[in-house]
């Protein structure tokens, strides 16, 4: 029972402890089928999952199925409350399992604080994913693989995409559809809906001309994939109204040679499909990473960021972005406002976050040297050809289409009063209009949009998280830190008006205005997220982009303070089976 200690709910217990709970755990077997729970029926043991696999079947929702695979554990709710079991829980397949009884369970609680904490933090996913649409999450969905003329060998595509999603969601299946007539289809994907384990996946191989005849049948949470070569402009629009599905183009290639002008999509070449199917059951996010984050986008379990705004303190996000690398989390979608669009954007646009704090480091000291300041300003004291010839250099001629990873930024239109979301075209002008800070910078005009700062409607755009199939939703919010018990009189007064007097004070009124302005509600649209990441940084530094370096430090901190959290939230979306 040596495997034991490396179950999530014993991270961290010493070895003396763990010993005393080995104790105390039995261990039961259970054939394909048996009962394990049953709804109402009152229990004091926690269960955790050593091999095989238990399937829970909630009352009053008929055909709707989870299943659980190791090291998933179950029972705890009921152990700690005294309340009736709320699900029946079924053996799968021939299923062991460890059970703690509930008096040596208070007991372990009592006496080891890594448990208890282990245990807490259990119960704190289990009531999130409980108060979400509980119908919704649990329906079982389908995803179409639909691969057009162009693709050589697409049941490659097919095997090895099942292998990495059976990994994650274990009971799903692939069916290659390519011959199946339009009735058989609608049979097929019927009686998935009917029977199907709930949160699994059907994933259907079809034909380019079968997959407009699929439109009626998809749902949301259902998912297309349009598999097409380089050669060529993408079909996916013509799948663009498919029941409300999510649609997503998977090119066979190198992402250098995307056509331009497209949505961002996945570029893998096929033989990563084809080793991916060999090694069915040994899926390993490292060997394909691209692949994995293609099979987790499936699953829904994405690990998506959201970037506040921050003028200069914006630069904090680089740490953090920093830091979650250097710790192995992945970020599969990152979308930002202002300064956090401008982070979001280097961060995909460079190799590493690294590359991207080098080039924070030259943007910031672009700021800091205040050229293209305009005597007689304009819509901003900043000109719009230095604004364009900074971003420029940053960003080159780069589309969204190349990005590393996919990225959406906030800006606001003028014209329209409305909120607008950059994911397409030209990374340098949606980063130079998702930073258009009202007086200080001027309006990107985009078609018949004129954009500013995206400060000005999203502050944390956490909401676009919610857009995308995200297992985790982290946000990270810029707090300049501020002294409770600080006074203002007249000194204070006095050194502000003195920087107000001076030449271009009007930057002084502008930048102290955003911020009075921006921080009211910041806190309440992160909320929006699982996590949220709070990086103080220091009040005099919003607008000195000469603090650059001391501001990525700020992020790094941050992201030091929170890492236990966000590994172990991170870990629940990674592991095998269902959360």
């Amino acid at each position: 029972m040596k495997h034991l200690a490396d179950h999530p709910l014993f991270a961290g217990v010493a070895a003396p402890a763990m010993d005393r709970v080995l104790r105390r755990v039995q261990i039961r077997r259970y054939a394909a089928g048996d009962v394990i729970l049953r709804a109402g029926q009152s229990s004091t043991d926690l269960y955790g999952l050593i091999s095989g696999a238990a399937r829970v079947e909630l009352p009053g929702i008929s055909g709707h199925r989870l299943l659980l695979a190791a090291p998933q554990s179950f029972g705890e709710m009921s152990a700690l409350s005294g309340s009736a079991v709320s699900a029946t829980i079924i053996a799968q397949r021939d299923t062991e399992t460890w059970v703690l009884a509930g008096p040596d369970l208070f007991s372990a609680l009592a006496d080891e604080p890594a448990f208890f904490r282990n245990v807490s933090v259990l119960l704190s996913d289990r009531l999130r994913h409980r108060t979400r649409d509980v119908a919704g999450q649990l329906r079982p969905v389908v995803t179409v693989v639909a691969a057009d003329a162009t693709v050589g060998h697409p049941e490659h595509i097919l095997q090895g995409l099942g292998a990495g999603v059976r990994y994650y969601e274990p009971a799903s299946i692939s069916v290659d559809a390519r011959n199946f007539e339009s009735q058989a289809l609608g049979h097929t994907i019927g009686r998935w809906r009917e029977q199907g384990a709930g949160a699994q996946i059907l994933i259907l191989l079809v034909g380019a001309k079968q997959a407009g005849e699929l439109r009626a049948l998809l749902e949301p949470l259902d998912f297309v994939l349009w598999v097409t070569d380089n050669q060529g402009r993408s079909k996916i629009l013509d799948l663009a109204d498919v029941g409300g599905a999510d649609v997503v183009s998977v090119r066979l290639g190198a992402r250098t040679s995307l056509p331009s002008g497209e949505r961002w999509g996945y570029a893998l070449e096929v033989a990563i499909f084809a080793a991916a199917a060999q090694h069915n059951g040994s899926w390993t996010r490292q060997q394909w990473p691209e692949l994995d984050r293609l099979v987790r986008q499936i699953c829904s379990r994405e690990i998506g960021l959201a970037l506040s705004v921050g003028a200069a303190a914006g630069l904090a996000h680089l740490g953090l972005l920093e830091a979650l690398d250097q710790a192995g989390v992945p970020v599969d979608y990152l979308c930002g406002s202002s300064m956090g669009g401008v982070v979001s954007l280097a961060y995909a646009r460079f190799p590493n976050a690294q590359a991207a704090i080098d080039a924070g480091r030259r943007l910031a000291a672009d700021f800091a040297r205040s050229k293209g300041l305009q005597l007689l300003p304009r819509a901003g004291l900043v000109s719009h050809a230095r604004m364009s010839a900074m971003y420029r250099e940053l960003f080159e001629h780069s589309e969204f289409s190349e990005l590393r990873i996919p990225v959406a930024v906030v800006a606001a239109d003028l014209v329209a009063r409305r909120r607008v979301v950059l994911d397409t075209g030209s990374t340098a002008l949606a980063a130079q209009a998702t930073s258009a800070i009202p007086g200080l910078f001027p309006p990107v005009r985009l078609g018949d949009a004129l954009l500013v700062d995206g400060g000005l409607v999203s502050r944390v755009p956490a909401d676009l998280l919610a857009t995308r199939r995200s297992g985790l939703k982290l946000a990270a919010l810029i707090e300049p830190e501020r002294s409770s018990n600080a006074t203002f009189g007249k000194a204070t007064a006095d050194a502000v008006q003195a920087q107000v007097d001076r030449p271009f004070g009007l930057r002084t009124v502008l930048g102290a205005s955003w911020d009075l302005l921006g921080w009211w509600d910041s806190a309440a649209q992160a909320q929006r997220a699982d996590l949220v990441v709070r990086i103080a940084t220091p009040s005099s530094d919003g607008y000195n982009f000469r603090a650059g370096e001391s501001l990525i430090e700020c992020g790094r901190r941050a992201a030091q303070l929170q890492l236990s959290a966000i590994r172990t939230a991170v870990k629940g979306v990674l592991s095998p089976g269902a959360p």
